[in-house]
């Protein structure tokens, strides 16, 4: 597989019903809020506990309330996609293919924003993020 690992990878509600179907046409397991996770309307405070409920999951969404480095966990990785809503499903994966981001154990603890130029990278432990550029 793509290093997807043991985590769950969980689309927030409005992840749109095409992006996602994208998403499994390329092998990306993936369980949505709304669909097969909670409910619709869940707060961003719910979703971090589902998250951590569900195990070591990343957290895909078109929201950028969660991003910075105070969102970072241990636990969970939380992936803002800064990009247009019909690319959504080609940048989730392009980061989960990417050789710093390929498997669960890689992406926990981070925030990551990804945008058209690369990938912001928020951790705990640093206040400024790291830029990395995509290396495809």
């Amino acid at each position: 597989g793509q290093g997807l690992g043991p985590g769950v990878n969980l689309l927030d509600e409005n992840f749109p019903d095409d992006q996602r179907e994208q998403l499994r046409k390329f092998g990306v397991v993936v369980r949505q809020i709304g669909h097969a996770e909670g409910h619709f309307g869940m707060t961003d405070a719910e979703i971090i506990p589902r998250l951590h409920r569900l195990g070591r999951g990343t957290c895909f969404t078109h929201d950028r309330d969660f991003s910075g480095p105070d969102q970072s966990h241990p636990g969970h990785c939380l992936v803002w996609l800064a990009v247009k809503q019909d690319f959504l499903a080609e940048y989730a994966r392009r980061l989960l293919r990417h050789p710093e981001f390929d498997t669960t154990a890689k992406r926990l603890g981070k925030v990551l924003t990804v945008g058209t130029t690369g990938i912001s990278v928020f951790e705990r432990h640093r206040r400024s993020p790291r830029r990395i550029a995509w290396t495809e």
